[in-house]
């Protein structure tokens, strides 16, 4: 299958997911999230204002906002930088995803750990995002002793065997893909 393929096929299993099944799903993902080391020692974790065919990012937003500083990507041009969240400032932004406004961007390099969307993931940590890289770009600017760990979040629905056939030399392999 093609990317664009896989985005189709995984869009239509993600519509036939019921609110409640979302939301199990996010609470399970949220609690793994939790168990990871990496997460435990962070203390500043970028998550992303999730889309409504996205795992809900709310749940770990309220669960983890008294513990950990938390910080939302916007999107400038190409690229995202890195907001800290603030609830009264979000605002539609880019393709309709909140994002801080009017609260200044931080240096990417703050950022202990990522919770990263995706379309379509495998258990290598490869990762089909919408097609536009603005995570990869993201990633691109670190150097690989600095880079803070990234963790892909999805449904099942959204994992398949081995994208290695569709993989691109500029696509970020993540740490740890969570479902």
């Amino acid at each position: 299958m093609t990317k664009k393929e896989l985005r189709l096929r995984v869009k239509t299993e993600i519509a036939a997911i019921d609110m409640a099944e979302r939301r199990r799903c996010a609470m399970a993902v949220a609690e793994a999230v939790e168990s990871i080391p990496e997460f435990k020692a962070a203390k500043n974790v970028l998550l992303y204002a999730s889309l409504s065919d996205e795992l809900p990012t709310d749940v770990m937003i309220s669960r983890w906002k008294g513990d950990k500083r938390i910080f939302l990507p916007r999107v400038e041009g190409k690229d995202i930088v890195v907001v800290p969240y603030v609830e009264e400032s979000l605002a539609a932004g880019a393709f309709g995803i909140k994002e801080p406004k009017d609260v200044n961007a931080v240096p990417s390099d703050v950022i202990d750990f990522v919770v990263v969307p995706g379309r379509v993931f495998d258990k290598e940590g490869r990762r089909i995002g919408r097609g536009k890289g603005y995570y990869d770009r993201f990633f691109a600017q670190f150097s690989a002793d600095r880079r803070p760990y990234a963790v892909g979040v999805g449904f099942s629905c959204q994992m398949t065997d081995d994208l290695s056939g569709v993989a691109e030399p500029h696509d970020f392999v993540l740490d740890r893909v969570l479902v």
